[in-house]
């Protein structure tokens, strides 16, 4: 087991796989293996500390990505966006035909290999990592790509950091915010969002910073790309709760007015892009991902799973429980303290002993990541915990997971309250 992907996601990425995968030249370079393969291998790719290249490493912490009703009701119905830069193929938007990502190998899924191997040309959208370098090289080449004279228009969704340097480049006469939302309304999904359902899964925190939609463009570009006005941006930001604030009072610490950087020999030796047509034909992808995939591939094959829950009963008391997949059954325990963590390690300890005689492995999953920790460390460093409380817990549940040995009991933490089926009890 890599990573968890959900199966809209996964169905997405068959799709790209599959035309992808139909061109000899990529497949000759690249020399792919199957679909499960080289899905695995997506995930170890995107791991924080994987390196890109020369001191460059995959920081997730840093990968954000914009709300997809900002994205769908708001920058799509204002401008004809054709790329999405600084993607992934964990990340990226199907409405958005092309897309830039930082590994190579991405190319299997319908990614150009790295936002900077041509010049941004036409409309486009760009997220950067929200590292201070990142966004102000990305805000630079957007810009020196507008002061051209063929049309361009990017949309840039951007921290309002009024410190960092990249702030100097909105006083520039291509540069103007559109859209800007207040600190603390503005919520993006978090880096591991593609582990759940697509655009319906949980958000990150909001932003402790403002949020600005910026757009780069000429004249040109303005004319051609932009389709609607941009007041729809901001009402798509209010459809998930994000507060738009008024766009004239940022400072862009204009003492560094007019004083712009002309563009580096990298931008000037790096080719423009233009959009190639497929010179080869394929049959429909075949995107039915059951024929792809099979409950014995999965590390959690639904029938054999256990869920375990505690919680309060109308505030008068505890109560815990557990169902299992296999009986189909949901057992009862009675709690001795009004206390929810005791509830949740009292339904794990039930669900262990009742399975001591089980020979096969045993999954059990928690919504409670304190009782996880509190287990593991239990059973590998017990001194560690002499002073803690559910001492008696512990010690019984580090008892019925020996007596299972050598079968395997693991223990996994899962959201609390998304409709997670088997955990809502």
């Amino acid at each position: 087991w890599v990573g968890d992907i959900s199966p809209d996601r996964a169905a997405l990425l068959l799709d790209k796989f599959t035309v992808a995968t139909r061109d000899p030249v990529t497949c000759e370079r690249l020399r792919p293996g199957t679909f499960q393969q080289e899905l695995g291998l997506l995930l170890l790719r995107y791991q924080s500390g994987k390196k890109i290249s020369g001191n460059r490493k995959v920081k997730m912490r840093n990968h954000w990505t914009t709300p997809p009703p900002l994205i769908q009701e708001g920058l799509l119905r204002a401008y004809d966006i054709g790329q999405e830069r600084f993607a992934s193929p964990l990340n990226f938007n199907p409405a958005i035909p092309e897309y830039w990502s930082a590994f190579p190998e991405d190319i299997l899924f319908g990614a150009h290999h790295d936002a900077y191997s041509s010049r941004m040309t036409a409309c486009g959208y760009m997220n950067p990592e929200y590292e201070e370098d990142e966004l102000e090289k990305a805000l630079q080449w957007a810009v020196w790509a507008s002061e051209t004279e063929e049309p361009v228009c990017f949309l840039a969704v951007y921290p309002e950091w009024l410190k960092a340097t990249y702030m100097n480049l909105l006083s520039h006469h291509n540069v103007n915010v559109v859209a800007r939302f207040q600190r603390s309304t503005f919520a993006f999904l978090p880096p591991d969002h593609w582990a759940s359902s697509w655009g319906g899964g949980p958000r990150a925190g909001t932003a402790n910073w403002q949020v600005m939609v910026i757009e780069i463009s000429n004249k040109k570009g303005r004319d051609k790309y932009k389709i609607g006005h941009e007041n729809l941006i901001a009402e798509a930001g209010r459809s998930f709760g994000a507060k738009p604030v008024n766009n004239q009072s940022i400072n862009t610490r204009k003492h560094h007015r007019n004083k712009f950087t002309i563009p580096n020999k990298q931008f000037i030796n790096t080719q423009k892009f233009h959009k190639t047509t497929l010179n080869y034909a394929h049959p429909a992808p075949d995107t039915n991902l059951s024929r792809h995939t099979s409950y014995t591939t999965r590390r959690f094959p639904a029938g054999g799973r256990i869920f375990t829950d505690g919680s309060l009963i109308d505030r008068a008391g505890v109560g815990a429980s557990y169902y299992d997949e296999q009986s189909q059954q949901t057992t009862y325990v009675q709690v001795d303290q009004k206390d929810i963590l005791r509830a949740e390690l009292t339904a794990i300890l039930k669900a262990v002993q009742d399975k001591v005689a089980d020979p096969e492995p045993l999954q059990i999953f928690t919504d409670s990541l304190t009782s996880i920790r509190l287990v593991r460390r239990w059973v590998h460093c017990p001194t560690a915990l002499s002073t803690t409380d559910n001492l008696d817990l512990l010690d019984s549940l580090a008892h019925a997971i020996g007596q299972r040995a050598p079968a395997r009991t693991e223990l996994y933490k899962v959201r609390a309250h998304i409709g997670c089926a088997g955990n809502e009890l």
